[in-house]
């Protein structure tokens, strides 16, 4: 559950200046540009369930994405990036873990 991580760390304001400052900036990110992580495995009626929730209150969260290999990979977040691949809508809003690659 290491990888597993809040986003409410991502609200908190950074006091460093550079790398860290940008490392949890909010952004629309293509839904193609991004890989699930391939451990997560999820049923219908479940990603069903996050769809009728996104409809009815929008993205509450953004999920969590780190750029490895020549694309995005997910952290947190794969249910609402399948539902949102599912409902067949082009962006989501992703934080980039920048941190990740050190």
């Amino acid at each position: 559950m290491g990888l597993m991580l809040s986003v409410c760390h991502a609200e908190r304001p950074s006091t460093d200046k550079g790398k860290n400052a940008m490392a949890h900036r909010v952004r629309s990110i293509g839904i193609t540009r991004i890989e699930p992580n391939c451990r997560c495995v999820y049923d219908s009626d479940s990603i069903d369930e996050m769809i009728w929730s996104i409809r009815r209150e929008g993205q509450i969260n953004p999920i969590k994405i780190w750029f490895i290999g020549g694309c995005f990979r997910i952290l947190d977040g794969e249910k609402r990036w399948r539902a949102f691949k599912k409902m067949g809508i082009g962006e989501i809003k992703a934080i980039i873990d920048e941190e990740m690659d050190e």
